[in-house]
Formats: structure tokens, sequence, C-alpha cells
């Protein structure tokens, strides 16, 4: 640390000061230093010092690591800043103005949300009177709602105004911490009497002799213990170390860059806009704890549904699948969109829906339950994705209907001038096909039919959470490698790129054993004997190596996002766009 100090006071004092001017505001005077350099953020690891944050110090964004060693003696250390790279069809990038130092940029706050927050005591003292008074925070709303309506010029900066735990320490809580304790509680509440019900199925199929109540494959059941089929439920030991092990992995990330934030020279007053605190993605872990509680809890809950599969049991091996594909989707969308992501209560009321839906699909399988379900579920979806064309804003959510079909009209009828280039290419083309495919896995729902609705619940839910994803990364990759006024800050880092091959690898091997099934439940138990095989290595099949690469495989996801904004941290806020 003695070395960071002594560097960072090189790097603020080593730039040639060229002019030195004093102004006053409200009788306050303030010396602004000009320099003719511009000023990185200052992290431990632009110091040559390790960092999990970003243990890689190059990004597929093109940073390099092409600063001067300090020489002996130096009083004054300059410390150059990275050189992006820039690939042959990229224009050179132009110095941003608001990134040299200027009186105008004196404080954070009003840099990056143009005075929409105000500060103030209650009583109208201050705290040097000695007298100990409330400190009330107001929002003017009003402009906070213009800046997220301009679909073009927003930015992470108006969609990050609660970001601050100082100010709102309860909003922050209910949109992150409170993910992991719903979780638990739930998991804790849902495992206990499923246990008790799968075992007993269990000794009572033993007891009786009856080969018909589990839906085992016969060809590969090894007991041990008091499990009849040990094979199909140890297998899910995956999801579980995955699950715990990428919870260590968010906390000692997490407690990096609480240090980082703490540390005295990365402080708002040393380096305004540019520390930590106030650049990249807002820094939120709540979601991804409850990331890994889900999974490990979805090893659990799938280790009990194989003590005795069922098809009135099926439920318990997905309900964690629909926690885990919507949190996903709500971390990567709570990226750009810290203020307007759903509370935790509202998610697992959603999530609750579905599974209303999913039990009322086991007794029943009539043509009406269908066209209400496919309904409801084009319903939402519409509404769902209006919500996010809007970025939360805007008039009401009739007038928001209105608006988007009346686009959608012009589109269609090739009447584009209404509608701005940029916001057709890169908002309504891909609502529109994100609305394509969900009417017609729709479709497709209804003319299959087929008994259960829990696979179709969970491919809903999984292959929107897909698109999302895809949607995200697509939308980066065209900031970074665009012709002009490309952004460096959204490339991807080789090791985000190493993660996210890694998981479409497992995924694709996951998938590959799952096409073959060896039993099922949705049919009669003859039926269900009939697919039987035998073992793929070991005491396990086919199945259980799903269990295996899928855990790896949504490690490996996880890992993903974990550290997609990497590149993204030294950059401010008011300058990333958001999508």
């Amino acid at each position: 640390m003695p070395k960071f100090a002594s560097m960072l006071r090189g790097r603020r004092n080593s730039a040639n000061k060229i002019s030195t001017e004093s102004d006053e505001v409200d009788g306050t005077k303030f010396e602004q230093n000009h320099y003719d350099t511009v000023q990185s953020p200052a992290t431990e690891e632009s110091f040559g010092m390790s960092s999990p944050l970003r243990s890689d110090p190059q990004c597929l964004s093109g940073e390099e690591s092409t600063r001067k060693s300090p020489k002996k003696n130096e009083l004054n250390v300059r410390l150059e800043a990275a050189t992006p790279r820039k690939f042959s069809w990229q224009k050179s990038l132009q110095t941003d103005e608001t990134d040299i130092a200027s009186p105008t940029h004196r404080t954070t706050q009003n840099l990056l949300y143009n005075d929409v927050i105000r500060s103030r005591h209650s009583s109208g003292t201050t705290q040097t009177t000695g007298v100990k008074v409330k400190k009330v925070v107001t929002l003017d709303l009003t402009e906070i709602l213009i800046n997220r309506a301009d679909r073009e010029k927003v930015t992470v900066a108006d969609m990050a105004v609660h970001h601050n735990t100082e100010y709102f320490p309860d909003f922050l809580r209910l949109r992150s911490e409170l993910f992991l304790w719903l979780i638990m509680l739930a998991g804790i509440y849902y495992t206990l009497p499923v246990f008790q019900l799968v075992y007993y199925y269990q000794e009572t199929a033993i007891k009786s002799g009856n080969l018909d109540t589990c839906y085992y494959n016969y060809l590969c059941l090894y007991p041990w213990g008091p499990f009849a089929d040990y094979g199909h439920v140890f297998s899910n030991i995956g999801y579980v170390i995955s699950g715990l092990f990428f919870m260590a992995i968010v906390k000692y990330r997490s407690y990096k860059y609480e240090k980082l934030c703490n540390n005295p020279k990365c402080s708002e007053e040393a380096l305004g806009i540019n520390s930590p605190k106030f650049t990249g993605v807002p820094e939120t872990y709540g979601i991804f704890y409850a990331l890994g509680a889900a999974l490990t809890f979805e090893g659990i809950l799938s280790g009990c549904y194989h003590v005795c599969p069922t098809a009135e049991n099926f439920q318990f091996d997905t309900t964690f699948m629909y926690v885990i594909s919507v949190l996903v989707f709500l971390k990567v969308y709570q990226f750009r969109h810290s203020d307007i992501t759903q509370t935790a209560h509202l998610v697992f009321l959603v999530i609750g829906l579905a599974l209303i839906v999913e039990v009322i699909g086991i007794f029943t399988s009539s043509f009406i339950f269908w066209v209400i379900f496919v309904t409801g579920y084009i319903t939402f979806v519409i509404i769902f994705i209006i919500q996010v064309y809007y970025n939360g804003t805007g008039p009401t959510l009739v007038q928001r209907i209105i608006n988007v079909f009346k686009k959608v009209k012009s589109f269609v009828s090739g009447n584009c001038s209404e509608i701005q280039p940029q916001v057709l290419n890169k908002k309504l083309i891909p609502t529109l096909l994100i609305l394509l495919v969900n009417i017609v896995m729709a479709v497709f729902f209804l003319y299959k039919r087929k008994p259960g609705v829990s696979r179709y619940i969970l491919s809903i839910m999984m292959v929107n959470m897909v698109l999302y994803i895809i949607y995200y990364i697509s939308h980066k990759l065209y900031y970074r490698l665009r012709t002009e006024n490309w952004m460096p800050s959204e490339g991807l880092r080789i090791l985000t790129c190493l993660y996210g091959i890694a998981s479409l690898l497992f995924m694709c091997g996951a998938v590959v054993f799952f096409i073959k099934e060896l039993k099922t439940s949705a049919g009669t138990p003859a039926e269900s004997r009939n697919l039987n095989d035998s073992c793929f290595y070991l005491i396990f099949d086919n199945h259980d190596m799903w269990h295996f690469m899928s855990a790896a495989g949504l490690f490996y996801l996880f890992m993903f996002i974990l550290t997609v904004e990497d590149c993204n941290m030294a950059q401010p806020r008011n300058k990333m766009p958001v999508f």
C-alpha cells in the first residue's frame, strides 16, 4: 500500500500543469488545476497491483498495458493512459472534452446526475453548528424521467440515480440483498417437505414391491444406503458444489471491491468522477449470491426428485431452474437499469404464479386450459417487452402499448419516417424478433399440448433468458466494433470469452445426453421401462452425464455474467449507453 500511495501522489502531480485559476462560488474559493493529459481512473491494478476484479489487464476492447515505469529518484511520475486497439475499419477516437478537468466538473454529483439529486439539512443548519439534524434528500423525478425517456442519449448514470447506499439504503436492499434471503427461506421450506414426500414414496414402493410407483432406469439402478437409485441422486452433487463455489467467488470479489472503494486514495474527494464508486455498471452482488444459492438448491431438489421420480414430483426438479433463468435475465438487465429493476417481492410473485400454473397443468390438459395458458403467456410477453422498450418510463402502460403498435404498423407498412433509424435498428427490430420467437413457441405449445406444462414453462424462461443475453452482448459488440465513435470499454476480456465458450461447450454436451430419454414419467410405467438402457459410465447413465455437464455449463455461465462488464469498470457512468 505505501507503493500505491506514493505512485498515486506522483500521478496526481506529474502531468504538466499549465495553469491554475481560482473562482468563487457561494462565497467559497476553489482552485482548479488544468492538465494537458487525460486522467484515467485510479485503481490498485492501474499501478501494477493485482486485483481479482480485473486480473487480466488486456480486454478484447484492446486495452494494453503501455504504461512507462517510473525512473529512480524521480519526484513526479507520469503514467500514460492505455492505448485502445483500433481495427482497420475504425476511425481514430477524439478526446472527450468531459475527460479534461474543468471548473464545471468540481463535484461528482453534478457531472453524473445533472443536479437531479439535492441534499440539505431539514433545519436549515449545517453540521458545523454542532446541532444534530436529519439530512433530507430530494429527487427531481420529472428531470429523471425526461432523461430516461430519451432512448438515444440515456446513460447508465440516468438509470442508476438510486445507487447510493448513503442516500437510498432500502432501495438497494430490496433490489439486491433481499433476493438471497428469499431464496434461502424458499429453499429451506420447500426442500424439507419434498424430501419427506419422495422418501415416503420410495419406501412404500420397496415394501409393496410395486415397480410402477417410481419411474427408474432399471438397467442402471444401483442402490446404496437409503437410496434405491444412488447414481441419479449423487450425480446432482455438481450443482451443489458449483453453487457454493460461485458464492465464495462472489464473496471474494465483493470484498476486494469494497476494499478498493474504501481506500482513501480512491475516494470521491481524491478522484471525483473517476472514483471506483462512480465508474462501471453499479456493483451489487445480491442477485449473484442468489444465483449461487439457487444452483445449490437445484442440486438438492433434483436429487430429491430422483429418489422416486413421478409425474407429480417433476415440479420439484424444475422449480429452481425457473428461479435461475429469471435471476440470470434480471442480473443482466440490472447492469444498465439499476433503478428500474424489479424488487425481490415482485419477482418471486411471478415465479409463484408460474408454479400455480404448473400445478394446474398436472391435473388437466384440456384445450381450454391451453388456450388460457398461451393467451396469458403472449400477453405477459408483450407487456414485459414494452416495459423494457421504454426503460420503465414514459406514458401510461396503455399509451405505451398504443405507441408501440403504431410504430409496428408503420414498420410493417414500410413507412419508417416516424421512427428514428438508430431506434429502429437497436430497439424496435430486436424487440419484434423476440416477440416473433415467443409467438412461434406459443403456437407450437398449443399444437402439441403434451401433458405436463413444466417443460413448456421452463422452455419459455430459458429461451427468453438466452435471447436477452444475445441481445445484450450483441449491443456491447456493436458499440465496440462500429466504425465511428467506437467504445473500447465495451469489449470483453479474454477470460470472459473463455468462460462463455466453456459454458457453450458444456451446455451442448449436456443437451446431447439429455435428448435420449431413458425413462419418462409422462407415459405409463411400461412405456417408461421400454426406454431403459444400460449405464454410460460406471453407475451413471446419460441423464447423470446431463447433470454433471449442465452443472458445469451453468457455473461457467455465471462466471461469464460476473465478468462481462469488467472492461467497463473504469468508465464513468455518464458515458455508458443503455440497452
